[in-house]
């Protein structure tokens, strides 16, 4: 199982890996969820224990949130939540 930190690392890993310009991550808000329903991606309609990291990407008026769902106990990034719905990741 890994630790908020490590989540926090995955996360801004993931996002400069990928280029997401996201202007701020609220570690201080990273969650620990135990068997969270998932909606999308290759484990959807399967329960994980995952954390939920929020950032902000730069927006017309407002930041604008989205939240990387790291799998907590194999470290990989499940999705990527935002306004709009989720963004699958295919790696």
């Amino acid at each position: 199982m890994i630790t908020k930190e490590k989540a926090i690392e995955i996360a801004k890993t993931y996002l400069k890996k990928n280029n997401w310009n996201y202007i701020f991550i609220h570690e201080e808000k990273v969650q620990f969820k135990e068997k969270l329903e998932m909606f999308s991606g290759k484990y959807e309609d399967k329960e994980r224990d995952v954390f939920s990291v929020c950032f902000d990407m730069e927006g017309y008026m407002n930041p604008i949130l989205y939240i990387v769902h790291i799998d907590a106990e194999t470290s990989e990034v499940l999705y990527v939540l935002g306004p709009h719905g989720s963004i699958d990741v295919l790696e």
